[in-house]
């Protein structure tokens, strides 16, 4: 008796019908995409505006859409003012209607708008060179991401040096034909920086753009970071280093008299380098009125140890939202220093100098001696009383000594700088040395002071490393 081997068969039914569901239910999803991005080109719009911004016509179509629009606010001019008046229009009319008289090119996909400056390829009659005439050609295609590596619609392609150029879809794809190797590509969109690649023997040009460094408003620091200035809606007060480096003070506090509104600055005392009082928004305590320092980021007891030369800006915090970054220290205002960094590149050397001199400004007009015993003896007789002694004889006193001659003199003040700075990739430096010098007007008063700053930072990897070393003597005459 033979054994038989016993096959069991599987059946795949199951399976298959459960493949067969998913592919009808993706195919219905993919209908109803392209039904809903079609009904929403199609959509009847209804617009009437009269003397309206194309930026404010754009939102209005938008509203009644449902489409978002992406747009190079460097190629359409978004302030014009137009006037739009339409009923059951589609989509592409109220474009047609809105952008009319702008050379730009639109495109709709899906739910998104695509808006761009027109671009013109060169024809045969405009350009006697054939792509045969610059040898080989090929074809380029690519994507363009930020770089969170998200697409970017609406970029900008062009071929360097010929009015040719085209602008990435909604997934931020491109493609070029008949391109030779030698010919360059820009890429370009707002508020990024630019990137020049060559075609080379390549196919396919993948591109991520950076955020532009210059392209954003001038910002602010605010204690825990950074803001643009025409965002701000707290109280605060921003100095460039630069509006106060040309200044002949001995001090940064002094330099810093009448530049900044809500911020009074008064001497503590007439003789040279007896320091600053600073009020921020008047006195707001019975105890120490005097507001927060921060320097890089490190609390310090006075900032008059720093040279005008050394400040990249200069913050001044000024209301109550401050104290929820510093407490209660910051009770009377925080005033937030930058120094300079170096920078990558070459050692750059700079060399700072001023002098100036200082005089009384307006000297009292008062009697010689002899005016003064005549006045006194007048003064005695009429009131019945003895003559002073020393002014018996006024015509043996002379003109005499004229104590403000002997006590005012011409101060001179005298401020140099040294700064060497530089860096590469992986860090940065910036070395500072200075000496300032002022003479009292009051002979035998004045000033020295002696500053030495070391500042840099250095990045490995994901951590960075830095310091700020504020090195100061100062001396007086006894």
């Amino acid at each position: 008796m033979s054994n038989l081997n016993t096959i069991n068969f599987v059946d795949f039914s199951f399976f298959n019908d459960l493949f067969m569901k998913k592919i009808k239910f993706l195919t219905l999803l993919l209908v109803l995409f392209m039904a809903t991005a079609a009904f929403s080109q199609q959509k009847k719009v209804t617009l009437s505006l009269k003397n309206v911004t194309v930026k404010t016509a754009l939102e209005a179509l938008k509203a009644q859409s449902g489409l978002s629009y992406w747009i190079n606010a460097n190629d359409v001019d978004m302030e014009k003012v137009i006037s739009v008046n339409m009923k059951s229009k589609t989509v592409e009319d109220a474009l047609k209607s809105i952008l009319k008289g702008q050379d730009v090119h639109y495109q709709i996909s899906g739910d998104h708008i695509v808006i761009s400056k027109a671009t013109r390829e060169v024809d045969s009659m405009q350009d006697n060179t054939t792509p045969q005439q610059h040898g080989k050609t090929q074809n380029i295609s690519g994507m363009v991401t930020d770089e969170k590596g998200e697409a970017l619609p609406g970029v900008t392609v062009a071929i360097q040096g010929a009015n040719k150029g085209t602008i990435t879809d909604v997934n931020g794809n491109y493609t070029f034909e008949n391109l030779s190797p030698n010919q360059t590509l820009e890429f370009s969109f707002v508020g990024m920086e630019k990137q020049y690649v060559t075609v080379g023997n390549k196919n396919v040009i993948n591109v991520v753009l950076s955020d532009g460094a210059v392209a954003l408003n001038e910002v602010v620091a605010i204690g825990y970071g950074v803001i643009k200035k025409s965002d701000l809606t707290g109280a605060v007060t921003n100095l460039k280093g630069s509006d106060i480096k040309s200044s002949g003070s001995s001090s940064l506090t002094n330099a810093l008299q009448g530049k900044m509104s809500g911020v009074s600055i008064e001497s503590a005392g007439g003789q040279p380098g007896s320091g600053t009082r600073v009020l921020i928004r008047g006195v707001g305590t019975l105890g120490n009125a005097s507001p927060l320092y921060i320097v890089d980021g490190v609390e310090v007891a006075n900032i008059d140890n720093l040279s005008q030369s050394d400040i990249q800006s200069i913050d001044v915090l000024k209301d109550a939202s401050a104290a929820a970054i510093y407490g209660s220290r910051a009770a009377n205002g925080v005033v937030l220093v930058t120094t300079k960094s170096g920078k990558d590149g070459q050692t750059i050397v700079q060399v700072s100098a001023n002098y100036g001199i200082q005089n009384i400004a307006n000297e009292v007009n008062v009697l010689n001696a002899q005016q003064w015993a005549t006045v006194s003896n007048a003064a005695h007789d009429a009131a019945g009383v003895a003559e002073l002694a020393i002014a018996q004889n006024p015509q043996t006193l002379g003109v005499g000594t004229n104590w403000q001659n002997a006590i005012y003199r011409s101060a001179p003040v005298q401020r140099y700088g040294l700064t060497v700075s530089g860096g590469s990739q992986s860090g940065n430096y910036s070395i500072t040395g200075g000496y300032v010098s002022q003479d009292g007007i009051v002979d035998l008063t004045g000033y020295k002071r002696y500053n030495f700053r070391v500042k840099s930072e250095t990045t490995k990897g994901i951590l960075k490393f830095g310091e700020t070393v504020l090195l100061r003597m100062k001396i007086q005459p006894i």
